[in-house]
């Protein structure tokens, strides 16, 4: 009679096994499918990237400025440009790091932390946004990190700025590429000041690059 009281114990069991697997097993594919979601969620509405690097090589300064270009838009339509830098600036320069962004492209926000870790200086104050009303103009504005209109260095340093642009130009058909151009340092040639000598074009495509 012993014997018969406990087998019914193997079956339950088997059973309370075949739970613990089964719930083992829903939840690893539960966590597989977040971390598909998750992988989904990234470049959204992503279409193009494109590198750029610039050095202060015509003078003896050590300002540059190194980033990337993200191009985004709906259903492959590009309405969307960040410029992302990461840029430094010589102590005896006064000149710093100038963006100069082209017609149709309207300025949304710009994010800088130049200079970074140092308490005695803004970051606000050292970023300004410059617009013209020239319609014959190749630039329609020119952000400026790190400019001294004094001609007075201020010590330099380093940060990272992040330029968000939308189009504007929704009356004129949509351009292939997009060019903008980032200049850096400054110097002095037969007494005139020159602001941003050693520059670059930046062409970046506005299409999917397969």
């Amino acid at each position: 009679m012993r014997l018969s009281r406990e087998t019914p114990l193997m079956p339950r069991l088997l059973l309370i096994a075949l739970i613990i697997c089964s719930v083992y097993l829903v939840t690893q594919l539960l966590s597989k499918d977040d971390k598909s979601d998750q992988r989904l969620i990234s470049n959204v509405n992503y279409i193009n990237s494109t590198g750029f690097s610039i050095r202060s090589d015509s003078t003896n300064l050590e300002t540059s400025a190194k980033g990337t270009v993200f191009v985004e838009g709906n259903e492959g339509i590009a309405d969307r440009i960040s410029i992302v830098a990461a840029i430094d600036i010589d102590p005896n320069d006064w000149g710093g790091v100038t963006f100069y962004l082209p017609n149709h492209w309207s300025i949304a926000n710009v994010t800088s932390s130049y200079p970074e870790n140092n308490q005695q200086m803004n970051p606000s104050e050292k970023a300004s946004i410059w617009t013209t009303t020239d319609t014959k103009s190749e630039w329609q504005a020119w952000v400026e990190i790190g400019t001294e209109r004094s001609y007075e260095p201020t010590g330099g340093g380093h940060g990272t700025v992040v330029i968000d642009l939308v189009y504007d130009g929704h009356d004129k058909s949509m351009p292939d590429s997009f060019e903008f151009t980032v200049a850096v340092g400054s110097k002095t040639v037969n007494g005139t000041r020159i602001l941003g000598p050693d520059d670059v074009r930046v062409p970046v495509s506005l299409n999917n690059v397969q």
